[in-house]
């Protein structure tokens, strides 16, 4: 699955946004919450693992986007199944004919 983040596009070419200062007091004018630089720096700077709701929500109303104005998702491709060859190391113990370890008197 392909996962494209844009938030960092999106704020600086719908609202002219390039500092995160700024984008932190445009929140706050708009919604009345504080969000700390550094989680703002973290959203910009990568696309995050995982995201709260209430997160979400915040920047959107924001914004004034929706969902999809910053990040894309588009559908994975399937990965067929690869047989493997199997090798001497791949191969089970009870499939190779030899015994786990040699016997020693078969060197003497």
């Amino acid at each position: 699955m392909a996962i494209h983040w844009k938030l960092k596009h999106y704020v600086r070419n719908k609202h002219n946004l390039y500092r995160l200062k700024d984008l932190q007091e445009h929140i706050a004018e708009k919604t009345s919450i504080v969000v700390s630089l550094q989680h703002l720096s973290d959203l910009i700077r990568t696309c995050p693992k995982s995201i709260r709701l209430q997160t979400m929500e915040i920047l959107c109303s924001a914004l004034n986007c929706t969902l999809n104005d910053l990040v894309t998702i588009e559908p994975g491709k399937r990965k067929e199944k690869v047989t493997r060859k199997l090798s001497y190391q791949s191969t089970p113990l009870t499939k190779r004919g030899l015994e786990a370890f040699p016997n020693p008197s078969d060197y003497a």
